[in-house]
């Protein structure tokens, strides 16, 4: 199994915060495309380059299979794919890890999320539409997190975009299913908080289960399947049922085990709404409460009754529940339990490396199954599908104790920007990715620019003749071996059209499969023009002269620029940002100047092999 790192925006953004994250950026670099590139350059693997700097026929840059139908109808350039991502609560480490999960076999660990000092994260959950996932967090003393609250985090963006109050200790976290209402178990508050997710800021109600269960510590929560009821398992041995419209208490309901009375913890609800499933964390039992006929049965994991339970999933399907538990002689253990017969039967036992295995989830499809590890700092991969079931595992480094885990399909807004030398080497900064270069390799003119293809989320290099570089990019002509009035100094990528423009230093504009909205050529410049950036829909593009001065074209907004202001290396490039809609601009000694755009991070006053020459968001 393989887990590499990919860089991604997570942290609260504050002016206090801003020096410590300008550290940390660097340190995020993508790291083989930084180094390498700093170095010699990177050689693209696979990569479609137009080595020669020229024009090249479009069967030599791909084959028509490989390249994408042009329908006028993209995505803008800040939003990437749905992706598949779990959602780690790490109680050491005070953080959220996401994990994107591109295949079982395959794990991309994104940059964790900072929940403050001393939050002790547990609980987790994800909305219906993974927009955002909540988190319990019992902070007593400082920190980002004013006091037991839970923070909400924006899928997209992974940043904490703001905390609801909860009651002491809050602990488990469930979403209805409608997405409407969160609750969460206040452990130390013998008692519930109701969230209300349709309101904005979100509104909380916190519900006393003292009426009920006197001294209870209630500590995790389900709910049913129509958002009607939220279950609470409580200390004291019992299930309560909790009506989510009016807030009212059901009768408690005692829960059985082979030590007397099961001390629940876990629980979830089968997708039919008609059972119940309980981890018992006093003792190796679960047990299954039949909801149509109150009746429970408790099955014990073991011979010997001695171990603990601890998390539970139901398959999508209904058919299996997948426990997480440990076993004094034996270590940590998962079973699979079939609940589709007249009493639930263990099918299989999986030894992990973990005494203390903890959460569990398993993917929409029901193919696999993930468990935390929270003393080893491990994601144990149940194959649920596989004969038979089979288990490994991956470290998670850093991770300060893995607790919870909650799956979402997330569609993260991009934010990050690379630079590109003059060598063809190239840097990545924010969620940018390294898809090749042109380092190392000979060049018939130097790189002056570089734009990323909205459709692919590759980019092309384009050189001072003209010459295009394309890499996970398509080709759509050049201006190599052809005569110029002025020197190329940079292009833009259409996303209305797939296409792309290149501007010379005169203002001069050339179109490959792109419109036309204007240009300067032929006309005065106090210096010349040195790069460009289109904005997101295709409708306009702007140009940047070496002092720092802006023209917009089109629908281009104007938002700030610097001319006439003192510079330490002249301007050399810029890029507009998509998400926010404003541009930066690049100096040759990598300074990064923000206009309406959020700083990720430069090279200024750090050594380069070679000047930067340009920029591009992706």
């Amino acid at each position: 199994m393989s887990l590499s790192i990919i860089c991604f925006s997570a942290i609260r953004v504050s002016l206090a915060e801003l020096a410590r994250f300008a550290v940390a950026r660097s340190r995020l670099i993508t790291v083989v495309a930084a180094i390498t590139a700093l170095v010699a350059g990177v050689v693209g693997l696979g990569a479609v380059v137009d080595a020669t700097g020229a024009s090249a026929a479009p069967s030599a840059i791909a084959a028509p299979s490989a390249i994408a139908v042009r329908t006028g109808q993209f995505a803008r350039p800040n939003v990437a794919k749905r992706v598949l991502t779990a959602f780690v609560s790490n109680e050491g480490s005070d953080s959220v890890l996401p994990i994107q999960v591109p295949n079982p076999s395959e794990f991309d660990l994104q940059q964790e999320i900072g929940l403050g000092f001393d939050t002790n994260p547990a609980g987790i959950a994800a909305s219906p539409d993974g927009s955002k996932v909540l988190v319990a967090a019992s902070t007593t003393c400082c920190g980002n997190n004013p006091g037991n609250a839970v923070d909400m985090i924006d899928t997209a963006t992974s940043v904490v975009s703001g905390s609801v109050s909860a009651g002491p200790m809050p602990l488990g976290v469930a979403i209805a299913p409608d997405g409407k209402i969160a609750v969460v178990t206040n452990y130390d508050g013998d008692s519930i908080t109701e969230i209300d997710l349709t309101t904005n800021p979100p509104a909380s109600t916190t519900i006393s289960l003292a009426p009920v269960t006197p001294n209870t510590a209630p500590e995790n929560v389900a709910v049913s399947p129509d958002s009607a009821t939220a279950f609470v398992t409580v200390q004291s041995g019992y299930l309560v049922p909790v009506n989510l419209s009016s807030g009212a208490l059901g009768v408690p309901i005692p829960l059985p085990s082979n030590i007397g009375q099961c001390l629940p913890g876990s629980l979830a609800v089968t997708p039919q709404g008609g059972t119940v499933v309980v981890a018992c964390s006093g003792s190796p039992d679960v047990d299954f409460l039949d909801l149509a006929t109150s009746a429970v049965y408790s099955l014990q994991l073991n011979a010997s009754g001695e171990g603990l339970a601890h998390g539970v999933a139901i398959t999508p399907d209904g058919s299996t529940a997948v426990v997480s538990w440990e076993d004094p002689f034996n270590g940590g253990q998962v079973s699979l339990i079939d609940i589709t017969g007249a009493t639930p039967t263990i099918t299989t036992t999986m030894q992990v490396s973990d005494g203390h295995p903890g959460g569990v989830a398993i993917t929409p499809d029901g193919g696999t199954a993930l468990v935390t590890g929270h003393d080893s700092g491990q994601i144990f991969v149940v194959h649920l599908n596989a004969s038979p079931p089979n288990v490994d595992s991956t470290t998670i480094p850093d991770s300060g104790g893995p607790v919870g885990i909650t799956f979402a399909y997330v569609t993260p807004v991009l934010s990050g920007y690379w630079f590109v030398a003059s060598d063809g080497g190239i840097f990545s900064f924010g969620s940018a990715a390294f898809h090749g270069s042109m380092g190392g390799k000979p060049l018939n003119a130097p790189i002056v620019g570089m734009a990323a293809d909205p459709a692919t989320g590759g980019y092309w290099f384009v050189a001072s003749d003209g010459g295009i570089f394309s890499f996970n990019a398509p080709f759509f002509g050049s201006m190599g071996g052809k005569h110029l009035n002025a020197g190329i100094v940079g292009m833009a990528a259409d996303p209305a059209t797939g296409g792309y423009w290149f501007v010379a230093s005169d203002g001069g504009i050339f179109s490959f499969n792109a419109p036309f909205f204007g240009s300067m050529g032929g006309k005065h410049l106090n210096a010349g023009i040195v790069g460009m950036a289109a904005t997101s829909d295709g409708g306009g593009y702007w140009f940047v002269a070496s002092d720092g001065g802006i023209f917009s074209f089109g629908n281009a907004k104007f938002y700030g620029s610097m001319g006439a202001k003192p510079l330490n290396a002249g301007i050399v490039g810029m890029a507009a940002d998509p998400a926010t809609g404003g541009y930066w601009f690049v100096a040759s000694d990598g300074g990064i100047f923000s206009f309406n755009a959020p700083f990720y991070g430069s090279m200024g006053a750090k050594p380069l092999n070679a000047g930067i020459v340009g920029m591009a968001a992706g």
